[in-house]
């Protein structure tokens, strides 16, 4: 399960329901882990990516790590950034399960990018929906990964 929280000092967490009991993996503290939003594993499930979304104005969350990632054989203690952009405002991180390859939105421009390790900026700019800026959306792929279900919150 995934608290929604904003900064270091905030409430936000990571926590798993087992044996009965809720147990807390992850708060949000001073490193990457700051403002989690929204999260799924990878196509092997051993890895899970978070989006870090990172409000305009808001001085309590200090990171720009936009996606951030760890993975099951820590027990997902050690987190690290997958991406840093400044201002995206990401809600919504989706994993392709067929290819594996990893995808995120940026509400202030209104595009969804794809992880591109091999660029400078590590992204690429893929498409803008609803030709808008501001759109916050949230996606999930098909198990066959041919369809990138989108939906948009405030639209």
């Amino acid at each position: 399960m995934l608290d929604e929280g904003r900064g270091g000092k905030k409430g936000g967490g990571l926590r798993r329901r087992y044996q009965g009991y809720v147990e807390t993996l992850r708060q949000c503290n001073t490193g990457p882990f700051q403002s989690p939003n929204f999260a799924c594993f990878s196509k092997n499930d051993d890895t899970l990516f978070i989006a870090n979304r990172r409000p305009r104005n808001d001085n309590n969350v200090l990171t720009n790590a936009n996606v951030i990632y760890a993975t099951r054989d820590d027990n997902f203690q050690q987190w690290k950034n997958l991406s840093v952009f400044e201002n995206a405002e990401t809600n919504s991180v989706a994993v392709n399960p067929v290819t594996g390859e990893v995808f995120f939105d940026s509400k202030t421009d209104g595009y969804i990018y794809s992880f591109d390790k091999t660029k400078v900026d590590n992204r690429e700019r893929l498409v803008q929906v609803n030709n808008s800026n501001g759109t916050e959306m949230r996606m999930a792929f098909n198990p066959e990964g041919t369809v990138l279900a989108i939906c948009v919150t405030n639209r």
